[in-house]
């Protein structure tokens, strides 16, 4: 603190001395020689800790809100791991709300398969989740409706085919718009949600 107040006085400055290379690369130095060498066993240790008793799909939650996928790697997915159904799906589902890229990664190489995971449901969910920029889309398809839409107004499929043509000016035909989807999309989620 002493010194840190030093730098301060000497150079004249209110602030909180890090403007000062030298007290940065001292800061740095001192994280990697006695901060770094301790952060990852001592996650290793919490994580055992709190993944004791747990379920694997407990403890894959638990990486992946940590952001730890060489823990999931390591300890998770291991040989011989018996999965119960639709457990790695809504590992998949927190993966790609939460923009974890190398858990989706680590995801589809276990077995996930997007083909049969992507449905229409869990695409609209994917569309409608609070994380991230949607305001984009939620503008996106205010602006192709001409009109406001209720704060909670949840966006289909078929709005995503809108955005999409009006975003490509009109040059492609998105599936999503086409009368045969709009049919099987009606007969599947009834004909209030199509008409929104």
């Amino acid at each position: 603190m002493g010194t840190e107040m030093g730098c301060r006085e000497e150079r004249g400055v209110a602030g909180d001395g890090w403007e000062d290379g030298r007290i940065r690369g001292i800061a740095r130095q001192e994280f990697r020689t006695r901060i770094l060498p301790y952060e990852t066993p001592t996650r290793l240790y919490v994580w055992k800790r709190h993944s004791a008793n747990a379920s694997a799909p407990d403890q894959l939650s638990l990486a992946l809100a940590w952001n730890r996928v060489d823990i999931a790697r390591s300890q998770i997915f291991i040989y011989g791991q018996q999965w119960p159904i639709g457990s790695l799906e809504q590992a998949m589902l927190d993966a790609l709300v939460l923009d974890r890229v190398d858990f989706v990664k680590l995801l589809i190489e276990n077995g996930v398969s997007m083909h049969r995971f992507l449905t229409l449901s869990r695409l609209e969910e994917l569309y409608n989740t609070r994380h991230g920029p949607s305001n984009t889309l939620y503008h996106l398809v205010r602006d192709v409706k001409k009109g406001n839409l209720p704060p909670d107004y949840r966006i289909s499929l078929i709005d995503i085919g809108l955005v999409i043509e009006y975003l490509m000016g009109g040059a492609y035909r998105c599936n999503y718009t086409r009368k045969r989807f709009r049919t099987l999309y009606h007969n599947l989620f009834g004909p209030k949600r199509v008409s929104e």
